[in-house]
């Protein structure tokens, strides 16, 4: 992401020595990240030579035949759908967070809200789509956090 590190800012500082200490930090965080792209993605690619695939885009994509250009190609679809996913599980992550913290701040409306879930669900199963029309307070107390707390700037 452009602008999340300091050397974004101050190009200078990509080429000091290796051993102080961000550059440590920097180096590590390009591992993970790497990881983070490559094991799923080489995941649906063992897939797909076993014949165990389920459908998905990295699939769909990886099925097109791109000739001599198949080594970019692929690096494209990795890092592109690794985005993708890594751009939602951060603002999934964030949401859940603030809707946690108003639970722990607001234990009425948490009580509120388990009763519905165990009036609808039960304690035996988890909620699936199929409940969301039975549980509007749950229901109302999602949109609430997701008005609240927009994990993504929709305006001024």
């Amino acid at each position: 992401m452009p602008g999340a590190f300091l050397c974004d800012f101050l190009p200078f500082l990509k080429h000091l020595p290796s051993w102080v200490p961000f550059q440590k930090k920097a180096a590590h965080g390009r591992e993970m990240v790497e990881r983070l792209m490559t094991t799923p993605f080489e995941h649906v690619k063992r897939s797909m030579m076993d014949g165990t695939a389920s459908p998905s885009l990295v699939q769909g994509l990886l099925l097109q035949d791109k000739g001599d250009e198949r080594a970019i190609f692929e690096h494209r679809v990795k890092w592109t759908t690794g985005s993708m996913y890594g751009a939602g599980s951060e603002t999934t992550h964030g949401t859940l967070l603030v809707f946690i913290m108003a639970m722990a701040l607001n234990p009425d409306k948490q009580a509120l809200a388990q009763a519905e879930i165990d009036r609808v669900v039960g304690r035996e199963r988890l909620p699936v789509i199929a409940d969301r029309p039975d549980l509007p307070y749950l229901e109302a107390l999602i949109k609430e956090t997701l008005r609240w707390y927009p994990v993504v700037p929709l305006g001024n």
